[in-house]
């Protein structure tokens, strides 16, 4: 990962010797923590050792100050002039500093040579300061809804002086199925470890993870009457344990990586049964799900009883899109996952599902990587931390674990460094937004959002049980003024805990507000609930509805800013709620669509944007085709009204049969499209609907020929390469860009590149091309097509990494499937590439040897090759596009998938 925050330099030299090459080699300095985690105590005072060790005595001068984690100076550089004496070697000092603010800090050491001023050695030391706790009663703690995930070495102490209520322990997936009573080989004794947590006040949530399925970890443990003697069993040693969660993920092993509902209804009856057996009353929590599978969970809750579990747990990450946006789930495997709609909206809709059974829904997993993986740094890990937490109990969420207490030492994996812990024990400045976000909320309730006047805005309103409440106020991205109405508020503090005047500007800091009550018209406002999808995706001439909560009458008239001319729009009031219905007509071209939704009432307004993705009338789906072959076309309509028409296609390059389609609501229809053996470059296919509208659809080809150059510069841009080498979107599947595409040969090698729309270039880790911005291609340096991969295949990606001035490309060559256990190419040496990024575009290019590749192009030869590409940005990751089809289709499947070039001379 190529991190620029200045908290990864902090990583790199807390508790190092500075420049030194070894112990009394030259002079190094250490600043040694002793504050336990670099925590202050609630005064803000830390304790510090300095330690100066240096192979020859002489005088020094010690310079000293304090900055935020942000590299805001907190104090000027404090001086003191420092004397070894002759054989000491090693000088040390106690020191105790006062933080005088809360959040995190970086104490900056400097040790220079007193003769002439020259830098000897520097280090860096992080400490933090959070808001002291209020004292919580045991059945505030119970509902509270700030956990976090443990395992072995939990600090329950730290943990309560966070204000974490919950903490998720991995350490009882060691417990297996209770046959060692309450102790396990390892020598962890589980009654100590709950009496530990029990005496720091909080409580624990078991997590039992990878016991309970079959031994080939393809289903749930199928013998009922063995899975409730076990949790029998469980019950009765832990008989003060009001919970359990059988499992962690087992999902991601099974077929189609889903729940099978039967046998997972099955295993949960009958664990469900054995706690009742044991009769302590204690209740089942579900497994930690990687993310959300409602069609599943619904068989689940048909086939149990609502006493059958307490509560359903999800997963929930958003990689590097803040969470207000995100569209995609990045746990592992996630990046394929519906990105149709918000995370939150999918949420809300789970969370209905469970809560008209009576169940809780529990957010059992969800952080954000410092480091590894789609990481976002140490900042935005603890600006989003408590948008999270926040944004999940708005979605109805009963209970949030951050994941991950302290970073693992499992390398540099994704979540390896996503803990409030950092690896030399240190608290990072996320744990300081965490324990604010308890202070201010824990024990709270929910009292609605009102609208603050910008759609970046966000404002979720708490209720305090003794009246008022807190307004937790951020701007999503950017800084906005603060509106006129949070100068009402009483007091008002930044994301950990200062206090701050009310009014000021907002940033994307989570702010509370402390209100003895809300304005009169925040009151009416926040009573009135949008409950739909805020991003809707609907075929021309289907109909999308949105409805409005409104149980107490508050909104006076609801409306949608939307051309009449081209929405057909219908609003419906009922007894406690409006619905409001669109049409999109032919007339309105395919695209997206910003609207707003307006309720008003006495003495207030509030919109809410909402997005339309306005699709054709016919979705089509067609391989690649070939000349001289017949090729499938597939027309179908989604949902919505029937539609019929024609398909008309120049003769000069093939015919369709039959030329007519008729659809029914949800129906699909298949015609062939037979190429014409002179057939080349992309097709046209004309569908015309009978009700009016027209439709282009591109059949791309499967076989190319590609120019031959004898010399091209990669650097001198996208007109530089030859017309003829030079490929616009009809050549390619396509997910939502607008791409292009080049290839080339010469017989040194071939040359690639793409580009597309791109305001920003991200920096992203390149060894997880799959979530970034990239360019991937497959070649094969023969015609022949066989499903398996073989030693002469070869895969390449190409993606954009920082560079003095701008940005570099830097290669990879995959091997997992051809040289097994060789392991992959990294930024290779071989392959030249450039990245430009130049009004708006973004543009890959990439010329591999002949000797990488294995063999010489020559005129006239044909080879197997694939080209496939990836756009990514903070509000929907991942679009796509590929030649001759996606790697999601068929790319990955083999060769016999791929593309046939030819090279012209």
């Amino acid at each position: 990962m190529f991190l620029k925050s200045r908290v990864f330099e902090v990583l790199l030299l807390v508790c190092s010797f500075g420049v030194g090459a070894g112990a009394f080699a030259q002079t190094g300095l250490e600043v040694e923590m002793l504050s336990p985690r670099g925590l202050a105590d609630d005064a803000g005072n830390v304790r510090v050792r300095f330690r100066i060790e240096t192979p020859s005595s002489g005088e020094y001068r010690l310079r000293q100050r304090l900055v935020t984690a942000d590299g805001a100076e907190v104090s000027d550089w404090d001086l003191r002039d420092v004397s070894v004496p002759a054989g000491q070697e090693v000088w040390t000092e106690e020191r105790t500093l006062r933080l005088t603010a809360f959040g995190g800090f970086v104490l900056e050491a400097r040790l220079e040579r007193a003769a002439d001023g020259a830098v000897l050695a520097e280090a860096l030391q992080r400490m933090v300061r959070i808001l002291p706790m209020p004292p919580r009663t045991e059945a505030e703690r119970m509902r509270s809804f700030v956990g976090i995930n443990t395992h072995q070495w939990a600090d329950w102490d730290l943990f309560a002086r966070l204000g974490i209520h919950w903490a998720r322990d991995y350490v009882w997936g060691w417990y297996g199925r209770g046959n060692h009573g309450t102790t396990t080989p390892q020598g962890e004794d589980f009654l100590k470890r709950l009496d530990a947590a029990r005496a720091a006040g909080v409580l624990t949530l078991p997590c039992i993870q990878k016991v309970f399925v079959t031994g080939d970890r393809q289903r749930w443990m199928d013998d009922p009457g063995q899975v409730q003697e076990t949790f029998m069993r469980i019950g009765n040693h832990f008989p003060d344990k009001g919970w359990f969660q059988a499992g962690n993920e087992e999902e991601t092993f099974f077929p189609g990586h889903v729940h099978d509902p039967k046998n997972y209804s099955q295993f949960i009856r009958a664990a469900s049964a054995g706690l009742r057996q044991a009769g302590r009353g204690q209740r089942l929590v579900l497994a930690g799900d990687q993310f959300m599978y409602p069609e599943a969970m619904k068989e689940v809750l048909a086939l149990t009883d609502p006493d059958d579990f307490w509560a359903s747990c999800i997963h929930i990450y958003t990689g590097t899109v803040a969470p207000e946006k995100a569209r995609r789930d990045t746990n592992v495997g996630g990046e394929r996952r519906s990105n149709d709609s918000l995370v939150l909206d999918r949420i809300r809709d789970y969370v209905r599902m469970f809560k008209a059974r009576g169940h809780e829904v529990w957010i059992t997993e969800t952080g954000w990587d410092v480091h590894y993986g789609p990481a976002v740094g140490e900042r935005l890990q603890a600006v989003w931390l408590p948008r999270i937490y926040l944004l999940s109990r708005w979605a109805g969420v009963d209970k949030i674990f951050w994941f991950y207490d302290r970073d693992v030492d499992e390398g540099p994996i994704r979540f390896a460094s996503s803990g409030i812990i950092d690896p030399q024990g240190m608290l990072r400045p996320s744990a300081a937004t965490l324990a604010a976000l308890s202070a201010q909320t824990a024990a709270t309730e929910h009292g609605g959002t009102i609208d603050l006047g910008h759609p970046d805005i966000w404002c979720l309103l708490w209720d305090r049980p003794s009246g008022g409440g807190v307004a937790t106020v951020w701007a999503v991205e950017g800084e906005h003024p603060a509106p006129e109405a949070l100068r009402q508020a009483r007091r008002a503090y930044d994301q950990y805990g200062n206090a701050i005047e009310a009014g000021t500007v907002l940033k994307d800091t989570v702010a509370y507000y402390h209100f003895d009550a809300w304005p009169a018209s925040w009151e009416a406002m926040r009573r009135v609930a949008f409950t739909s999808h805020r991003i809707q995706h609907v075929p021309v001439e289907d109909t999308v509805e949105w409805v409005l909560e409104d149980p107490a009458g508050q909104a006076h008239t609801v409306r949608l800013d939307a051309a009449a001319e081209d929405w057909g729009v219908s609003i419906v009031k009922g007894p406690d709620e409006w619905t409001v219905s669109v049409r999109p007509r032919l007339s309105l071209d395919p695209g997206a669509y910003t609207l707003s939704l307006v309720a008003e009432g006495g003495g207030w307004e509030r919109t809410w944007p909402v997005r339309v993705y306005v699709q054709p009338a016919l979705s089509v789906e067609a391989p690649a085709y070939h000349p001289g072959q017949a090729t499938p076309v597939t027309l179908a309509r989604s949902r919505g009204t029937p539609a019929s028409g024609r398909v008309e296609v120049d003769p000069a390059l093939g015919t369709v049969t039959p030329s007519t389609w008729e659809l029914g609501t949800g129906g699909s229809v298949e015609v062939q499209f037979a190429a014409l053996s002179n057939a080349s470059g992309p097709v046209p296919l004309n569908l015309l609907l009978d009700g009016g509208g027209r439709q282009t659809v591109w059949l791309r080809p499967a076989q190319v020929s590609v120019p031959r150059v004898d010399t091209l510069s990669l650097e001198d841009g996208w007109e530089a390469w030859p017309e003829e080498a030079r490929w616009n979107a009809t050549w390619l599947h396509v997910d939502r860009m607008a791409p292009e595409a080049a290839v080339a040969w010469s017989p040194k090698g071939l040359y690639l590149a793409v580009r597309f729309s791109a305001d920003t270039v991200y920096d992203l880790d390149p060894e997880w091309f799959w979530t970034a911005q990239n360019m991937e291609w497959f070649v094969r340096p023969d015609a022949e097509g066989p499903d398996e991969w073989a030693s002469i295949d070869r895969h390449f990606w190409l993606q954009p990494v920082p560079a003095p001035g701008g940005w570099r490309g830097w290669v990879g060559q995959w091997r997992g499937r051809t040289h097994p256990g060789a392991g992959n190419i990294q930024d290779h040496p071989e392959v030249r590439s450039h990245v430009t990024h130049e009004d708006g575009k973004l543009m890959l290019s990439a010329f591999v040897p002949a000797e990488v590749l294995g063999a010489v192009p020559r005129a006239g030869e044909t080879w197997r090759m694939a080209l496939s590409m990836q756009n990514g940005t903070p509000t929907l990751m991942n679009l796509r596009a590929a030649w001759p089809d996606t790697k999601d289709d068929k790319l990955l499947a083999g060769p016999r998938h791929w593309g046939i070039v030819r090279f012209d001379d």
